[in-house]
């Protein structure tokens, strides 16, 4: 599904809602999907959202494990799980959660 993303939370820490539609907030134009896979390290099945931006090797992608739906509403939804990320040696997951735009529109 091709959506635009906004990440609501830095680090765990929720960014203001006003912040979210600032023009300088960044929107990352991409593709969501939601699977099931094996976890690694987990050692059990996990679902997880995985949003990609870009193409070939300057592709990113965004994922959230355990993703839930809070709220959808017309064109949009909010997904929110838990968001790996190295620090240092270790992994560290913080709450995450995104505001989902259907389609890209310009």
């Amino acid at each position: 599904m091709k959506i635009r993303m906004v990440e609501m939370r830095k680090e765990g820490v929720e960014i203001p809602r006003r912040m979210l539609k600032d023009r300088s907030t960044k929107q990352w134009k991409g593709t969501l999907a939601i699977l099931d896979t094996t976890g690694q390290g987990l050692h059990r099945q996990v679902k997880i959202a995985r949003h990609t931006y870009g193409e070939g090797l300057g592709q990113i992608v965004h994922e959230i494990l355990d993703p839930h739906i809070v709220w959808a509403n017309d064109e949009k939804f909010v997904l929110t799980g838990f968001e790996r990320r190295r620090s240092g040696e270790s992994l560290v997951d913080y709450a995450q959660s995104w505001l989902c735009i259907v389609g890209w529109g310009e």
